[in-house]
């Protein structure tokens, strides 16, 4: 393949084919191979202290062993303080096939009678298997009160995502 770069005249054409697959760098990692997502705007309504399913779950087919996944999950979310004023906590879980494998805690420590936020988590894993793997992103809320996620801001709608890239290792 011959190129060639020449002040007055410029760079000369590549013509087609000039360049086969083994004149490119092998074995570079780092590439988005697939994505997949779930969209939610169904507002859940949490008062338990275990994770619950709200409907963020999707399924990726891993290519190679060595790949890694990338997990972003983002939603709206509200803490209410319960009767005595005290400020409660929400909690994302990342599970894959059903194993808890990451734990995010929000926590409200203000003295309101609730808060709404943005809650969001980037989360990279190494599934070290092919095949399809399912990532869930679970809630749970406080021991008093309750955390709503994902819930209407603003008078929109409710909204979580949740985006699975698998990443060539």
């Amino acid at each position: 393949m011959a190129l060639e770069l020449n002040g007055t005249t410029g760079v000369s054409a590549v013509q087609a084919g000039s360049i086969q697959s083994n004149d490119l760098a092998a074995g570079v990692g780092g590439k988005v191979l697939q994505t997949v997502s779930k969209f939610i705007t169904s507002a859940n309504f949490i008062a338990s202290t275990s994770y619950v399913s709200v409907g963020l779950s999707e399924s990726i087919s891993v290519s190679s062993a060595s790949n890694k996944v990338l997990v972003f999950c983002s939603g709206t979310a509200r803490n209410d303080n319960d009767s005595s004023g005290d400020a409660k906590d929400l909690s994302l879980a990342v599970f894959r096939n059903d194993v808890e494998i990451q734990e995010t805690f929000y926590f409200n420590d203000f003295d309101l009678n609730s808060i709404n936020y943005t809650a969001s988590f980037c989360f990279e894993d190494s599934p070290s298997t092919t095949g399809t793997v399912n990532y869930e992103v679970k809630v749970s809320g406080p021991t008093r009160g309750d955390v709503r996620f994902p819930v209407s801001l603003g008078g929109g709608s409710p909204y979580a995502q949740l985006i699975i890239m698998e990443i060539a290792g």
